[in-house]
C-alpha cells in the first residue's frame, strides 16, 4: 500500500469518525428513543449491552479495510474490483448495524424482557428461584404503566408461583419475593395499580392461600406473608380503589379477622359505609358462637357507634344479633385495643360499653 500524505491521512480520518458516529449513535438513538428507561436499566442489569461495542468494533475494522482497498496507488484504482469490495463492505457493515437496531428494539421490547427474567428465574430450578431475576421482575413491575404492562408482570409472577407450589419438594417458605413483587407492582407511588390489576394481584394471593391449603399448609409462611399482603392492598383499596376492588379481597379476610377489622376501620374513616357494612357482616359470620370474646368485631362495631346515627343504628342491631358478647366481653376488647396502641378504638370501646350497659 503506497504511503500516505497528510491530505489522505485527514480525509481518511474524518471518513473513520464519521462512520463510528453514525454505527453508535444511530444504536444509541434507537435505544434512548424506543427502549423505555425501565427495560433499559433491567437489559444493562443482565450485561445484555456489550453487543454495540462489538457492532462499533466491527464498523471500525470494515471502515480501516475500507480505506486499505481504496487508498489509490500508483494507478487510478477507480472502477476496479477493489473499489466494488470496498463499497461492498462498508455497506454490508452498515447495514448490519441499522438491522441490529431493529433486532434490538425487539429484544428490549417488554414481553420479550419479561419472558427473558421469567426463564432465568427457574433456570436453576423452581425450588431456587434466581433471586435478582424475581427483583428484576418486581422493578418492572413498579415502574410499568398501569393495565397491560403491570399485568404482564403479574401474570409471570403468578406462573413463577404456581411452579414453585406444585413442586413436590415445596415446603411452604418459598414464595416470599414473589409475593413481595406483587404488592410493589400494585403499590408503586410513581404508577399505582388499576382496578384491574389490583383484581390480578388478589387472585393471585388467593391462589396461593388456597393451594397451600389444598396441600395441608394453611398456617405456612407463605400463607402468613400473603395475608399481610393482602392486608395491605385491601386497605390501600379502600383509599384510592373502586368497591369492586375491595370486595375482591374479603373472601381472604374470612381467614384472618384483622384483616376484615382494617378494612372496616378503615372503611369508616373514610366514610365508605357499604364497604365497612360489608366488612361487619363477615366479622359477624366468622365469630364463633362459643366465644364471647371478639376483639377485632367489637372494636368495628364500637367504631360504628361513633360514627353517626345511622351507624349507630346498625351496630344496636348487630349487638342484638350477637348476645354472646356481653359487657365483660368489651371490656376485654378493649383493654386489647389499648394494649396494642389503638387508644382510638379502646375509647370507642368504652364510650359504647357506657352508652349501652348504663
Amino acid at each position: 500500500m503506497p504511503s500516505l500524505t497528510e491530505g489522505w491521512a485527514a480525509a481518511y480520518f474524518g471518513a473513520l469518525v464519521t462512520v463510528l458516529v453514525f454505527a453508535v449513535g444511530l444504536q444509541g438513538l434507537v435505544y434512548q428513543v424506543l427502549v423505555p428507561d425501565d427495560l433499559r436499566v433491567v437489559v444493562h442489569r443482565h450485561r445484555e449491552g456489550f453487543t454495540p461495542t462489538y457492532i462499533a468494533s466491527t464498523i471500525g475494522l470494515s471502515a480501516i479495510l475500507f480505506i486499505w482497498l481504496l487508498h489509490p496507488g500508483d494507478q487510478s484504482v477507480g472502477g476496479s474490483w477493489q473499489s466494488f469490495l470496498g463499497a461492498a463492505v462498508i455497506t454490508i457493515s452498515l447495514g448490519a448495524t441499522v438491522l441490529y437496531c431493529m433486532a434490538l428494539t425487539r429484544r428490549c421490547n417488554r414481553p420479550a424482557v419479561v419472558d427473558r427474567l421469567f426463564r432465568e428465574a427457574t433456570q436453576a430450578g423452581i425450588r431456587q428461584l434466581h433471586e435478582p431475576a424475581v427483583a428484576d421482575l418486581a422493578y418492572l413491575g413498579q415502574h410499568g404503566a398501569a393495565g397491560a404492562e403491570k399485568d404482564l408482570v403479574l401474570h409471570t409472577l403468578s406462573k413463577l408461583a404456581d411452579l414453585v407450589q406444585a413442586d413436590p419438594a415445596y415446603a411452604g417458605s418459598e414464595l416470599e419475593d414473589i409475593v413481595a413483587a406483587v404488592t410493589e407492582t400494585l403499590l408503586s407511588d410513581e404508577h399505582p395499580g388499576s382496578d384491574a390489576n389490583f383484581i390480578s394481584g388478589a387472585a393471585i394471593l388467593a391462589k396461593v392461600i388456597r393451594q397451600s391449603a389444598d396441600r395441608r399448609m394453611k398456617d405456612c409462611p407463605d400463607v402468613a406473608v400473603a395475608l399481610r399482603s393482602a392486608t395491605r392492598l385491601a386497605v390501600h383499596a379502600v383509599r384510592r380503589q373502586s368497591d369492586a376492588v375491595v370486595f375482591s379481597f374479603f373472601n381472604l379476610g374470612e381467614q384472618r379477622s384483622i384483616m376484615l377489622y382494617s378494612i372496616g376501620i378503615e372503611s369508616v374513616d373514610a366514610k365508605r359505609f357499604r364497604l365497612a357494612m360489608a366488612a361487619l357482616s363477615k366479622l359477624e359470620s366468622a365469630a364463633k358462637p362459643a366465644n364471647s370474646y371478639e376483639p377485632y368485631l367489637a372494636g368495628l362495631l364500637a367504631r360504628f357507634w361513633a360514627s353517626g346515627e345511622s351507624a349507630r343504628n346498625e351496630a344496636g342491631k348487630a349487638l342484638r344479633r350477637l348476645s354472646a358478647i356481653d359487657r365483660d366481653a368489651f371490656a376485654r376488647s378493649a383493654e386489647y385495643h389499648q394494649s396494642r396502641g389503638d387508644f382510638e378504638t379502646s375509647d370507642a370501646i368504652r364510650a359504647l360499653i357506657a352508652d349501652h350497659w348504663p
